[in-house]
């Protein structure tokens, strides 16, 4: 089965990808899925979050993951590849110069129990040195976040969770994306950062 990646992956378009790969029963469609990227050319952070979780969720059902994607490089084919995306799910990079962007805390998956951690450690540190603000001014954040993963503990069979995040400094504006596995809560999780004039 191929499932075609639309030219703009977002909250709106996901459904689409999801109702692709997956029935209502949460069944997969079918035992192997080919996402083919050939048209897709502007992905949104929680496009990244939706395609990793997706990608997982397919992977621990036994159906075999595969993608297709331009020859040519395309941004946001280098985007996905900046993110880990490919090497998260293919074992490596589609190019060598793919690299974390100082802009993005690369697609990782968050076990509930290592979230206190991993708050502390990666996105609190990452926020404050990105928005160049003490980690203590950025607890009501982290609470947030505290609340996401206790949500997915509670609601979640998976009790881990895919997770991205982007800052626009020209914006003023972070965008994080967290998702359960298959408890979409939140759809995505967006926060103006106010501390920027």
């Amino acid at each position: 089965m191929i499932v075609t990646i639309p030219s703009n992956l977002n909250s709106s378009t996901m459904h689409y990808i999801l109702s692709s790969a997956i029935t209502p029963d949460l069944v997969p469609i079918d035992n192997e899925i080919i996402f083919d990227f050939s048209f897709l050319h502007f992905i949104e952070p929680v496009g990244v979050t939706i395609l990793g979780n997706l990608a997982q969720w397919l992977l621990k059902r036994n159906v075999k993951v595969t993608f297709r994607y331009p020859s040519n490089y395309p941004p946001a084919i280098k985007y996905l590849d900046d993110s880990t995306f490919f090497e998260k799910y293919t074992g490596q990079k589609i190019s060598l110069s793919a690299s974390q962007r100082s802009t993005t805390i690369p697609l990782q998956l968050v076990a509930y129990q290592d979230s206190y951690q991993w708050l502390d450690n990666k996105l609190v540190t990452w926020l404050a040195s990105r928005l160049n603000l003490t980690r203590a001014s950025l607890g009501d954040i982290k609470v947030c976040f505290q609340e996401i993963f206790n949500n997915i503990n509670d609601h979640s069979k998976e009790h881990i969770g895919c997770f991205f995040a982007q800052h626009y400094p020209a914006k003023k504006r972070s965008e994080y994306c967290h998702i359960g596995f298959w408890y979409w809560y939140p759809k995505q999780c967006t926060k103006c950062d106010p501390w920027i004039d």
